[in-house]
Formats: structure tokens, C-alpha cells, sequence
């Protein structure tokens, strides 16, 4: 798994592979592990990029939702900060 992690924080937004590399992080199912921790995060930071907002906040309210109450303090405001700056005015 630490090669998805680098793979998707170094692969550009118009590279043809990274939809197979957010494809792949979706199927990893997000425990408490940094890196799995770390993949939901990548993966809703490219749905933001490319204006896939809709899917980016669902994203983030999911794993809001799975990890209620497990999320290490700092994990839990990250994904509270993200999921702020994708909230619908």
C-alpha cells in the first residue's frame, strides 16, 4: 500500500493512470492506518481538482460517518476541514 500512497501524490491530474490509481485507493477499505487514513484524503483532493465536488463531499461524509468516534484526533480535523471547504453555501 505505501506504493499507491506515493504513486498518487506524485502522479499529475492529467495523467491517463491516475483515475486507475483513485480506482484502486477506493478499494482499500480506510481503518486507522495512516496510509489508509491518507488514501480517502488523496482521492477526494483529486474529485476536488476536477470540479467532481458532489462526489468529493459524499466521499468525506463517509468516512465522517465509518470512523465516528475511532478517527485520531488529528485525522478526524483534517477531514473536518476539507469536508468545510466543500460545503455548499
Amino acid at each position: 500500500m505505501p506504493w499507491l500512497v506515493a504513486a498518487l501524490g506524485k502522479v499529475k491530474a492529467g495523467n491517463p493512470q491516475a483515475s486507475a490509481l483513485i480506482a484502486a485507493a477506493g478499494k482499500i477499505d480506510s481503518h486507522f492506518a495512516t496510509p489508509q487514513l491518507r488514501l480517502p484524503s488523496i482521492r477526494c483532493a483529486w474529485r476536488w481538482k476536477r470540479g467532481k465536488l458532489d462526489q468529493a463531499r459524499a466521499q468525506l461524509d463517509q468516512v465522517l460517518v465509518k470512523q465516528k468516534g475511532r478517527l485520531p484526533a488529528s485525522s478526524l480535523n483534517h477531514f473536518l476541514s476539507l469536508r468545510m471547504q466543500l460545503a455548499k453555501i
